[in-house]
């Protein structure tokens, strides 16, 4: 079989989501991403935050100090500060 056979007959996988191909994914009915362990500390830390000062008392930089990151680096993770709410 050849490099292009193959490629169009399987999706490659994706390293994010566990190495399972999209399709596979979607059909055994998990979710679209589990959360990596980077993002579950972000929002752990915004919780605690959020607690301590508030939410509009806690700012991107806070939070991006909180976790030895630069701010611009949180939007890796996350679109806005409200996604943190959800």
């Amino acid at each position: 079989m050849s490099p292009r056979e193959s490629s169009s007959t399987s999706s490659p996988a994706d390293p994010e989501d566990g190495g399972t191909a999209a399709g596979e994914r979607e059909r055994a009915g998990q979710p679209r991403r589990p959360r990596r362990p980077r993002e579950e500390q972000l929002r752990r830390t915004a919780v605690r935050l959020f607690r301590e000062h508030g939410y509009d008392g806690t700012s991107m930089q806070d939070l991006a100090e909180a976790l030895g990151m630069h701010r611009g680096s949180l939007y890796h993770y996350i679109d806005s500060k409200e996604d943190l709410l959800f």
